[in-house]
């Protein structure tokens, strides 16, 4: 299960959605991509709505615990950060591309059977290299840390969808 939270938006284009699609039946991952209440920003608002998304899927088909991810983009993957904190326990990765954990954010240290895998990436020239202060505030804390590269404004759909089937497994 794949929670990905780009810039704010309202529902998203079919357009917009066949990467995911395609992902989706190539990896066998279910992907949820929540709109925002307000198009111009995430905020904890959007919360209950994701919550209850992953509760539906699970009601039809029982969500496997070792790989649920949240990634995000930009300002979706500050909230991204913020989703995996209040579901703690089942999220078990984070995805931040052109983003890092919010500056205010308590990095905890992990305890045993409660750790998460933290991407960071940014897109650009200098995609292989995420932001120091960030990887080292979360390595200090215990988090098993890895780099992603973005293409340009692409998203990279393939290499989340492989991610996630691997979480169980990391």
């Amino acid at each position: 299960m794949l929670v990905y939270l780009g810039p704010p938006h309202g529902p998203v284009a079919e357009e917009e959605a066949g990467a995911w699609k395609a992902m989706a039946a190539a990896w066998n991952v279910a992907v949820i991509l929540p709109g925002s209440e307000d198009p111009r920003r995430w905020s904890v608002d959007d919360l209950p709505a994701i919550r209850r998304c992953l509760v539906a899927i699970d009601a039809k088909r029982p969500l496997d615990a070792t790989r649920i991810a949240v990634a995000g983009r930009g300002a979706g993957g500050g909230f991204a950060w913020g989703v995996a904190e209040k579901l703690a326990a089942a999220v078990r990765g984070v995805a931040l591309i052109e983003s890092g954990p919010p500056r205010g954010a308590a990095i905890e240290p992990l305890e045993p059977g409660r750790w998460k895998w933290v991407l960071l990436g940014k897109g650009g020239e200098d995609a292989s290299r995420p932001p120091a202060a960030d990887r080292r505030r979360l390595e200090a804390a215990g988090h098993p840390v890895g780099t992603i590269a973005a293409e340009g404004d692409a998203v990279p759909v393939d290499l989340l969808g492989r991610w996630v089937t691997l979480l169980g497994l990391l």
